[in-house]
């Protein structure tokens, strides 16, 4: 039995291999490139947003709408403006959040904050899960519904079933 000879080295397979990483440098320049450029642009609308104030979230609803649309079907009694605790800009900010919240409700039955647009609540939302699951805060649940996210905490007592429907009735009532 002989054994099998070793593979010789081919300058053929390191050329490749060479051709190969520059186009995995290029294109991940590429893409971080544009991922970049994608986030300066989101940011850049956001801030343009935000220097209208109150304007630059025109024709969305606000949290106080919302609460209002919502207060009969899931007997929301008591509530309670908190914009100026959540939504405030932090003193010293060299440039505007674009995480910051345009209005919020706190309610016996659950807080509701809105955002600028859909895709900023929707990372907001994704972030106060991850924080939920990290110990950082003490929601029970968190979803957005078009340009708000609904946070329920354990007080509130709603089964999985009622805040589901409440999300869905705030997503028909924003029109998304």
């Amino acid at each position: 039995m002989r054994p099998n000879p070793a593979p010789q080295s081919s300058h053929h397979g390191t050329g490749l291999l060479v051709v190969l990483t520059v186009i995995a440098v290029l294109g991940g320049a590429a893409f971080l490139g544009g991922a970049l450029a994608l986030v300066d642009r989101a940011v850049g609308v956001v801030a343009q947003g935000r220097q209208g104030g109150a304007a630059g979230a025109a024709g969305l609803m606000s949290a106080d709408e919302l609460v209002g649309a919502l207060r009969e079907d899931h007997g929301i009694g008591s509530r309670l403006d908190t914009t100026a605790e959540l939504c405030a800009e932090p003193e010293g900010a060299d440039e505007p959040d674009p995480f910051l919240c345009t209005s919020a409700m706190d309610t016996d039955v659950v807080r509701i904050v809105a955002f600028g647009d859909t895709g900023i609540a929707a990372e907001a939302a994704r972030a106060m899960r991850e924080a939920r699951s990290d110990g950082g805060h003490d929601a029970r649940d968190t979803r957005d519904a078009c340009h708000f996210v609904l946070v329920w905490f354990d007080h509130h007592g709603l089964d999985r079933d009622e805040r589901d429907a409440m999300a869905d009735d705030a997503r028909s009532a924003a029109g998304c």
